[in-house]
C-alpha cells in the first residue's frame, strides 16, 4: 500500500484545527501510523491537549501539498489542509495527547493500529488543539497510507 506524509503549521488555542487529511474518493481509507508534534517558536511552559478525531464533513484551509514516501506511488486520494478556517464537524475523539510546548511528541501505531477514517470523499482525520494555556506555533507531521 502506498505511503504519504504532510507537514502543517498552525496556532494552539481552543479547538483550533492544525491539520486535516480529507478522503477524495468513495474506496479510499485513511490510515495514520506516525505522527509528530512539536513547538515552532521558543519554548516556554505552555501546555496543550492535542486531539487526533474523526470527521463527517471537512473544514476549509490552506492546501498542503502531499509527500509520497516512494517516488514509484500512485498519487494520494487525500487531500491535506492546514490553517483551518471553518472546523469540520467532529464525530469521533480517537487519541488525546496532553504535551508540554518543551517537549516533542512522537506517536507510531503498531502493525495493524492505524487510525483510520471511514472510506467516503466527504470525511477524514483532523488534528486540532483542543486546549492550550496560551497560543504558540507547532508543527506538525503525519504520514498515512491509502
Amino acid at each position: 500500500m502506498p505511503n504519504y506524509s504532510i507537514v502543517a503549521t498552525g496556532s494552539t488555542g481552543t479547538n483550533t484545527g492544525i491539520a486535516q487529511l480529507k478522503s477524495t474518493a468513495d474506496q479510499a481509507k485513511i490510515g495514520i501510523y506516525d505522527v509528530v508534534i512539536g513547538s515552532a517558536a521558543t519554548p516556554a511552559d505552555q501546555a496543550t491537549n492535542f486531539v487526533i478525531a474523526r470527521f463527517t464533513s471537512a473544514g476549509t484551509g490552506a492546501a498542503l501539498t502531499t509527500g509520497l514516501l516512494d517516488q514509484f506511488s500512485v498519487t494520494a486520494t487525500a487531500s491535506g489542509r492546514a490553517m483551518l478556517t471553518t472546523e469540520p464537524e467532529t464525530l469521533t475523539s480517537l487519541m488525546i495527547i496532553s504535551l508540554n510546548q518543551r517537549a516533542t511528541f512522537r506517536w507510531v501505531a503498531s502493525p495493524g493500529g492505524e487510525l483510520a477514517s471511514r472510506a467516503s470523499p466527504t470525511t477524514g482525520l483532523e488534528l486540532r488543539s483542543q486546549t492550550a494555556t496560551a497560543s504558540y506555533l507547532v508543527a506538525a507531521t503525519i504520514l498515512w497510507t491509502e
